[in-house]
């Protein structure tokens, strides 16, 4: 879970792990659901996001989530285009917060 606000849910969902310990890329959505809407009303926040994990421990809260998953292919679309950044050599990994990094 990530801090939401007094109407909304926010979480991450991790869907794949680059590298081991220190050196480890972490790739995942933000998405958030208003509170007083359905649970299955999920939104993308960020379709994709590469994040260290130091950077990811100081994001998220550490209770567990109950949250539905969110269908892959909003996240797929922006794997693709940072793989593509990353051939470039110029793919964002975020070594700040989700909430930074987010500009949420």
């Amino acid at each position: 879970m990530l801090p939401g606000t007094a109407g909304d849910l926010r979480w991450v969902e991790i869907h794949k792990v680059e590298g081991v310990g220190a050196n480890a890329v972490y790739h995942i959505s933000v998405l958030r659901r208003l509170k007083t809407d359905p649970v299955w009303n999920l939104k993308h926040v960020v379709a994709h996001m590469a994040i260290t994990g130091a950077a990811l421990s100081r994001s998220v809260a550490p209770k567990l989530s109950h949250m539905g998953a969110a269908y892959p292919e909003t996240y797929d679309e922006g794997y693709k285009e940072w793989l593509k950044l990353r051939e470039k050599g110029s793919a964002p990994i975020c070594d700040a917060t989700v909430i930074e990094c987010a500009h949420l």
